[in-house]
Order: C-alpha cells, then structure tokens, then sequence
C-alpha cells in the first residue's frame, strides 16, 4: 500500500481531527463518462422522441451552452454558482424547446445521475474508518446538482455514513473562492485544523483549503491517471499516436468509446495509490492490460456479435472453444438483459484434434480431398500421432518399423503428405472407432442443430462449420471471424453456401499466435467426444498465471460494463474497432519492457504444430517486423535486413544461432556454384 494512502488513513484517525470532508463526483462517486457532460448526450436521444423525430436533437450543446451562459451571468451578480433549478430556467426562459419537453429532459438529467454513478470503493472505505473512529463525514461539492439529489446517489449506493451535505449550488459559496470552506467550519462549530478535506481537484480540493490550514489530500481522477503521466502510456500509445494497423483518428470522439475508457479507469484505479507504474505500456500490470486492452477488446466482440444477431434473425449463436470464451461471456451477459431481442447463446466444446479424424476421414473411411494441414509442419510419426483416436492397436508401432529412414522427417511435398495419409487411412483405420468418433461428433452437436445457427470464432479456416454443414446440411450457418486469413475460408464458405462475417475487414499484422495467447480459455481443450456426446477434455493446461489474471480482470470489465449500460449498450455510438485499439497497439508495437515481460509465455497450438514448434514470441516478433517493414516500404530484403537487427537488438542468442544455421548453407552453396 502507498504511503498516501497511509498518510491519509493517519490524518482521517487523528486525535485532532474532528470533521472528514469528502467531495463527491469523481471522488467519492464516480460516472462512466470520460467528460460529465457526456451524460448529457443520453437526453439527446429522448429530445428526439419527445420532439417526434428519427434526426438528432442536439440538446446536450444547448445544454452545456446555457449553463456556460448563466454562469457568466450570476459571475457578474456577485454569485459564486449556480443551482440546477437556475439552469433549467435559463433554458426554458431562452431555448426554442416547448417547457414540457424541457420539464421531461431536466427530469431525466437527474435520474440519470442516480442511475449511472457509483461508489469508488477506496473512498469509500476511507469513509467508513471515519465512521469507525467517531469522526463527522460530511460533504463538500462544487455542484449544480440539487442536496436531495446527492443524498439519493448516496443512498442507492450504500453510502450511510454522511450527516451534513454542503454543495455550491444550493449554499450559493465555492470552494474555488475558499467561501465555502469558510462557511463549513462556521455552520460546524470547528477550527480549519480539525477538518480533513479530500478532493480529486488540485486548486479547489488541496490548495485553497491549505491556505486556510485544513489538512487536505488530493485523491486523483481516475480518468486522469489513465491518460495522463507514467500511467498513460498504454492509452496515449493506442489513441494518440498511430502504432497499429488501425488508424485512431477521432476514436475518442465517439461517445462510446470514451464511456469504455472511463469503465476501465475507474476499475483500475479505484485506489489511485496501489499501482506503482514504471516500465513500458503495462509492465506486469494485469489490471491495466486485463482492463483497457482485453476487457473493452472483448467487450466489442461480443457487442459485435449482438449487433449481428439483430441485423438478422438467427435462432442462436455458437461460440466456438477455447478462442470464444470471453466474447461468449461478453454477448451472454448483453442478452440477459436484451432476453427478448436475443437468440441463445452456447459455448460449444470443439478443437482441430478433435475434428481431425473427422476432417480427413469420409464416412467408408476414405480420405478426403485436402489435407488441412501444412506439410512443412508435419512428419508421418507426428501426423500417426494426431490421428490415433481413429487407428487400430501398434498402428506406431508397425509403421515406425516400415519407415524407420523417413519417420520423424517433414514431409516433402503436399503430395507426399496426402499419400500416405491415403495409406494410413486404408489400411490402418478401425472402422469402429471411426464410427465412435463420428457418432459422438453428431450427438454433442445434434441438439443445437436446428433452425439458423450462427457461429463465432476468431478464424481461420472454416472447419468448424465445414464439418457441422456437412452433418446437418438442412441447417443454415452464418459464420463470423474476428479475421480472416488466406483465401480458404472464403472458398470453403461460397462451395457450402455459408456466409461468413470479419470483425477486421483486412488481416491483421499480427495475428495467430499471438492473438490466440490471450484470448484462449484457460481450460484444458477438448479432444473428442464420447458416444453420449460428451465433450473429452486434455489432461494438461499449460496457461501461464499472467493470462488468467488478465482474464480475470476481463472478466470483471464485461459484467461492469453490461451492469452500468444494460439496454443501452446497443445504442451506445461506436466503431468498434476502435474499442480494440488497446489491445492491437500492443501486438502491434510493444515496447522493449512488455516484449520482455510476455517472452516466457506460450500457446498450446493444438494440431496446427507438429515437427515444427512456435514459440510465440519469436512467431509475434517476425510478424511485428512485417507489420513494420510494411509501414516503412522497404520490401523484401530489407525485411531480412530489419529482422536480423531486431533480432540483434532484443536478443542477441538469437540473433547468433540464426547466423549459425544460415550463413554456412548460404556459403557453402555460393561455392558450389
């Protein structure tokens, strides 16, 4: 814990101290909203209904231009601030809106105000050892908002320690002019000295009251930390400079985008003081990466899926293991508060081992056209390997035997590859457990089958629905990808009818792998079926504890963010890709200390690796050296170029066992010719 915080517990208990004072918003209770005027935004939407019209009325800028106006006017007057009431007067004195629809919006302004603010738990705790330690805890605001208001806001959320409220608006005094301070100590009956003020503004909450001897402590705004100072990296990096494959202009003028920044702030830095931030955008940070990269990433994915799903009527959505886990989560949670506009969501247990047998085998236990795997990757011992849910008994065993010179070597060609995967299958398969795997494949999916499907993966390749059309080829199938990759899934989807929709129009730089890793379910995959249609899980989860705080973390933003913004969550004006932006800068460009902090961690590859092994951050370095040769037009060669010096610069072991394998084969071939 951070000596603030200590120093502020200590003042709070002292002896001396007779009076906490809290101020209220962005202290005490925080909004969703990057700006508090963005509240104002949600009366736009009920102008036009009021008003009868499918256009915006932009009654937030009459709004926000009034209240400016006023102030200016009861500046002059000798006032120090204005109340609500005073502001919806002026408008309704000075706006071309009828009083009755004026009447309704300022209505619904300060029932949006109960509805979307919440307790900052550290404050609040702070709160409570005041309650504890006998001390008054009252309320010191410079605020428009009426008392009644405030003590509402309170109340709905559990705030049951505050006894005296004294807010600008209704006293008539500020903070900023030291008045209101003044007036606290009088109507209190106490010195400057025994009162502590804690406050999220530097001028009105810290140096004004110690002009006058009050012990006072800023308390930062959460916002402000996530965008400002050594914490603000990671946002700035995503929304001020261009550093992935996606552009950020204007990103933050959507009112969407900036209510998902302002949910991961407040989570993240409730306590202003826990988190220590030094090296790189996140630097061992799983709040702030579990939050702002993979929580609004996540979030958007499932919107995403929601939105589709209202565009068409689909009957439900499959979101497919283990890459689907947290967009699951994300669209589930949205339809239970959207239960009427929504089809059911199921998270289906599926993996490219446990489909192989079914991808290469045809039902007389042929092979079919196309391998689905990459020779390079492969060897017969390995490809013997994957396929030996559907072999008979020493199937290894004999082969090894046969083929001991050219066992564990890849496969030359995809020619070589499919021969003797056609000799394996011939003489090799035992039909009954062909049949097993086939029946146990139909039963686990058979039940969701019917009517239209829709499904959710992050890509690639279309197995997954391949295989189910095929089963159930009266069933209709969409399929949406975060990505696509090459151009097999768009062929496998116009021969089977299936139409396919991308989250990212293009192909990402970085993708695969890297992706993956942060967005696989930290559960063991499935391997097969059993014939009651039961889903077979590994016995192994290599997930690093990294990934599952991250996930945790997540987790934690999708149930806020749907638990603040329910109905509302479909209207919220977004791209959504720019929701995303977090988390693609990071693939996309790291810095040195978060490639080095995320260097240890790998991906379980399922099938796709067989003789050759991934390691991910290798993989993730030589596809960011893409993404920067691309940006820098330098073509082929000088990708050899930037990729030998990256590899020189970040790690020099590499960089000499790449030299090692290489350069003799080049020189020796040189001399030959």
């Amino acid at each position: 814990m951070s000596n603030k915080m200590d120093q502020i517990k200590a003042a709070i208990i002292d002896k001396k101290t007779k009076v906490v004072s809290f101020d209220v918003f962005d202290t005490l209770v925080v909004r969703p909203f990057w700006y508090p005027t963005d509240l104002f935004m949600f009366l736009d939407r009920e102008a036009s209904r009021l008003l009868h019209t499918a256009d915006i009325v932009r009654f937030s800028e009459f709004r926000k231009k009034y209240e400016s106006e006023i102030r200016d006017k009861i500046s002059s007057e000798g006032k120090e601030d204005v109340s609500f009431s005073e502001i919806y007067s002026y408008i309704e004195d000075n706006s071309p809106f009828p009083s009755d629809v004026i009447h309704a919006l300022k209505c619904l302004e300060l029932e949006l105000e109960l509805r979307f603010c919440t307790a900052r738990k550290s404050v609040l705790e702070l709160a409570n050892i005041a309650k504890r330690n006998g001390k008054k805890i009252i309320i010191v605001s410079d605020m428009y908002l009426p008392t009644e208001t405030i003590r509402r806001i309170l109340v709905k959320n559990n705030i049951d320690c505050v006894t005296d409220f004294f807010v600008s608006g209704d006293v008539g005094l500020s903070k900023g002019s030291g008045n209101l301070y003044k007036y606290v100590a009088e109507k209190m009956h106490v010195r400057f000295q025994e009162i502590v003020h804690i406050g999220d503004n530097i001028k009105t909450d810290v140096i004004i009251p110690r002009r006058l001897n009050i012990r006072s402590f800023y308390y930062p705004r959460t916002i402000s930390l996530l965008s400002k100072g050594k914490h603000g990296r990671a946002y700035r990096h995503a929304y001020d400079e261009f550093r992935s494959s996606q552009s950020n202009f204007h990103a933050t003028e959507e009112l969407g985008i900036r209510c998902m920044l302002a949910v991961a702030a407040n989570k993240i830095f409730d306590n202003p003081f826990i988190s220590e931030h030094r090296l790189g955008d996140y630097a061992y940070d799983t709040s702030l990466f579990g939050n702002l990269a993979l929580g609004m990433y996540s979030m958007a994915q499932g919107i995403w899926v929601y939105r589709l799903t209202q565009e068409k009527q689909y009957d439900r959505v499959l979101f497919f293991s283990r890459d689907g886990y947290l967009p699951y989560l994300a669209y589930e949670l949205i339809q239970s508060v959207e239960a009427e506009n929504c089809p059911s969501a199921h998270y289906v247990r599926s993996s490219r081992k446990a489909l192989l047998p079914l991808l290469l085998l045809k039902d007389n236990g042929s092979l079919r056209s196309g391998s689905h795997l990459l020779y390079l990757d492969h060897s017969p011992e390995s490809l013997t390997r994957l396929m030996e849910p559907v072999l008979c008994k020493n199937t290894s065993t004999c082969l090894k035997k046969e083929m001991s010179a050219v066992w564990s070597k890849a496969f030359r060609s995809e020619i070589d590859l499919v021969k003797f995967m056609d000799r394996l299958l011939k003489n090799h398969v035992d039909i009954e457990k062909s049949d097993k795997c086939r029946r146990g494949f139909i039963a686990y999916f058979e039940p969701l089958m019917q009517g239209r499907i829709l499904t959710y993966d992050i890509g690639y390749s279309l197995r997954n629905e391949i295989m189910l059309h095929e089963y159930f080829p009266d069933v209709e199938i969409d399929a949406c990808f975060t990505h696509g990759g090459d151009d097999i899934s768009l062929r496998r989807g116009a021969q089977a009818g299936i139409n396919i929709h991308t989250f990212f129009s293009a192909t990402p730089f970085v993708s695969w792998l890297p992706r993956e890793l942060f967005l696989t379910e930290c559960n063991p995959s499935c391997i097969g079926y059993t014939d009651e249609g039961k889903p077979i899980l590994d016995d192994k989860q290599d997930a690093d504890k990294i990934i599952i705080e991250m996930q945790k973390e997540a987790i934690s933003y999708i149930k806020q963010f749907v638990s603040i913004f329910e109905k509302d969550i479909y209207w919220l004006p977004m791209q959504l890709s720019n929701a995303c932006l977090p988390f693609e800068t990071f693939l996309h460009s790291p810095l040195f200390q978060d490639r080095r902090w995320i260097r240890k961690l790998n991906a379980d590859n399922d099938a796709a690796s067989g003789l050759r092994i991934f390691p991910c951050y290798d993989f993730w370095r030589r596809l960011r050296v893409d993404y920067w040769v691309a940006n820098h037009h330098i073509g082929k060669y000088g990708r050899y170029a930037a990729l030998c010096l990256l590899l020189l610069i970040t790690d020099r072991h590499d960089f000499k066992k790449a030299m090692k394998k290489r350069l003799p084969h080049r020189i020796k071939r040189i001399i030959e010719t």
